[in-house]
């Protein structure tokens, strides 16, 4: 069963969980299209990190390169 949260519409408390849930389809899809946002901008951080460091690697070795051939 679920009861209407005292001072919010959107909210209801599921009474054999305890738990509060949004009922409000609208904040929950513009939540879930946030979290999705965020999940993609980390994943294009840490891909940025990655070719940053493989960038580093590869000028480290060509240095490297270069100082054999002197």
């Amino acid at each position: 069963m679920k009861i209407k949260v005292k001072e919010n519409e959107t909210l209801v408390r599921d009474t054999s969980t305890n738990a509060i849930l949004c009922v409000n389809k609208n904040a929950v899809l513009r939540h879930n299209q946030k979290m999705r946002e965020l999940s993609e901008k980390e994943s294009q951080k840490n891909e940025i990190n990655m070719l940053k460091q493989d960038v580093s690697d590869i000028k480290t070795l060509l240095q490297q390169i270069i100082q054999r051939l002197n």
